[in-house]
């Protein structure tokens, strides 16, 4: 039986503001309330209800990510929050289950999302994403040049613009973009001392532009956002970071550009990580870890958007997708023969005399979108089959690393 419920405005949202502050998403302000309540009537959300109340709440948020040069539709699972009244009864779990199969219906092709913690969405097929770079530094430690002419500030009304640039930002693979126009006015109400500033051309577009926060007087501030055009202006954004350099001892950089390693323009990095630990301090001038995780809901379409530049390849496809177990829309496991070459195409049942990949929808989203090789999934994931077949994955899918560029 169905669990959920569409989000009403009137009825529900006391109930889930309430549920926002006891899980500690926001704070008691009447400007947060306020953006909650905007965050809430442009997405798609199901509650669940105890007692005749909500209790829990799944949101989605359509976009789109990007698959090498194809942009794939992405369903963008934007919110779970579970009160202390809903938790432990499955509500969640049912919720989770019924916005995949409505954003199915409606086109998605991939679904995606932050986790608070690894293996609790395994279980709906997601996989683990790649690793995200961090990086807290000197700013005045950059060796760009400070730009010469003056940023233009940003303000909370300039949001709309910074949301269309990152929609049309120097892109990499795996990148994504999320639909709704004010994203970035949601996250100034929801930022502590926001702060962004930016270059505009003659004609008055924004071109490139940083987004973050500006925590106590030395820092550490933290930018979330670097987006840009070409290349090359990411160059005289980092050049702005360093002018912060005067007042700012710490800045932290939460996603590296694409295709830049930014220990590249830092100076002396190993000296401030020395630094820091003797300071007593983290020494942590660099942190790893993967808090993203995605999963395939549309196999021909992911299927469809791989061009090989190797030799094409067959093989067969035994895919087992354990949101089957929780009744409602059925995932997409079963047996299928994929077809990779320049163009690539999946068809159900195995052909005869394939050799046949036995593989989770999780363990097989990472190695489709390249966070990991086959023979590396072979030994820590749901991933099995002749070596020979693994070897060849492994040079079909040699990709960058899938960057989503945006929080959700």
């Amino acid at each position: 039986a169905m669990v959920g419920r569409p989000y009403d405005e009137e009825r529900d949202l006391a109930a889930v503001t309430r549920m926002w502050r006891e899980v500690g998403w926001i704070d008691d302000s009447d400007g947060q309330a306020e953006a909650l309540r905007r965050f809430l009537d442009r997405g798609t959300a199901l509650l669940a209800d105890v007692h005749g109340e909500a209790e829990c709440m799944v949101h989605r948020t359509p976009g789109s990510i990007r698959y090498v040069d194809t942009d794939l539709p992405l369903c963008a699972i934007s919110g779970v929050t579970t009160s202390h009244v809903g938790r432990r009864q499955g509500l969640a779990s049912a919720l989770l289950v019924e916005v995949l199969g409505e954003a199915v219906e409606e086109g998605a092709a991939v679904a995606s999302l932050g986790f608070f913690e690894q293996g609790f969405y395994d279980r709906f097929g997601f996989g683990t994403g790649t690793y995200e770079h961090r990086l807290t530094f000197d700013p005045a430690s950059l060796t760009v040049p400070v730009p010469r002419r003056p940023p233009v500030r940003l303000g909370r009304d300039d949001m709309p613009e910074l949301h269309a640039l990152m929609t049309r930002r120097h892109r990499g693979h795996g990148s994504v973009v999320v639909d709704p126009p004010d994203w970035f006015d949601l996250e100034w109400a929801w930022t502590e001392k926001p702060f962004a500033l930016g270059f505009r051309e003659s004609g008055g577009r924004l071109t490139h532009a940083l987004f973050g926060s500006m925590k106590d007087e030395h820092g550490p501030w933290e930018i979330s956002v670097l987006a840009h055009e070409e290349p090359t202006q990411v160059l005289e954004l980092l050049g702005l970071v360093r002018a912060l350099g005067d007042q700012v001892n710490a800045v932290t950089i939460a996603d590296e550009p694409p295709g830049v390693q930014l220990q590249d323009l830092i100076r002396e990095p190993v000296r401030q990580r020395r630094v820091a630990r003797l300071a007593g301090g983290s020494d942590a001038l660099h942190q790893s870890i993967a808090e993203q995780q995605d999963r395939i809901l549309d196999l021909a379409a992911c299927i469809g958007a791989v061009h090989l530049r190797t030799p094409p390849m067959a093989f067969g496809l035994r895919l087992r997708d354990p949101i089957a177990d929780f009744g409602g829309w059925p995932g997409i496991g079963g047996e299928r023969t994929v077809r990779l070459g320049e163009e690539s195409m999946v068809a159900d049942g195995i052909d005869e005399g394939l050799p046949v990949l036995d593989v989770s929808v999780g363990a097989f989203t990472r190695l489709w979108l390249g966070v990991r090789p086959a023979t590396g999934l072979a030994l820590t994931d749901d991933l099995s089959g002749p070596p020979a077949l693994l070897d060849a994955l492994d040079e079909a899918f040699r990709l960058p690393p899938p960057r989503a560029g945006w929080s959700y």
